[in-house]
């Protein structure tokens, strides 16, 4: 069993991992819909690192396929937290209309209302529609 990470083993590093080759958005761009075994594994992994997001009570807030990188081996990135909220008791959210991405919004965050993990997920269809 290989002991060191890279690519001559296969085993991601984090200098391989963090190499980005992509968006999510550049293979839809560039030769429309993926194969769907391909869209089912890519947005399922992100998926995952949503709801990985979540557990730890953070709140992306700005998922599009622009905000999916893919890296060097193919895997998804749940990229651009920049405007995240963290879920914390009696702590206020910051929420306005400049940030936002309108085609990739949840119908929630236009009329201001606090974010939730179900307003983070609602954007999950028109971000993979794409796919």
């Amino acid at each position: 069993m290989p002991t060191t990470a890279g690519p001559a083993t296969g085993i991601p590093s984090p200098a391989t991992t963090n190499k980005v080759t992509g968006t999510l958005a550049d293979p839809v761009a560039a030769s429309g819909p993926m194969d769907p075994s391909d869209a089912v594994r890519v947005t399922s992994a992100a998926a995952s690192a949503l709801g990985a997001a979540h557990a730890a009570g953070v709140l992306h807030r700005d998922v599009k396929p622009g905000n999916i990188l893919i890296d060097a081996y193919g895997a998804p990135r749940l990229s651009d937290f920049g405007i995240a909220a963290i879920l914390r008791e009696g702590q206020p959210f910051s929420v306005t209309l400049e940030t936002l991405t309108p085609e990739y919004a949840p119908p929630e965050a236009f009329t201001l209302a606090a974010p939730t993990p179900a307003a983070t997920c609602g954007p999950w269809g028109p971000c993979c529609s794409p796919c």
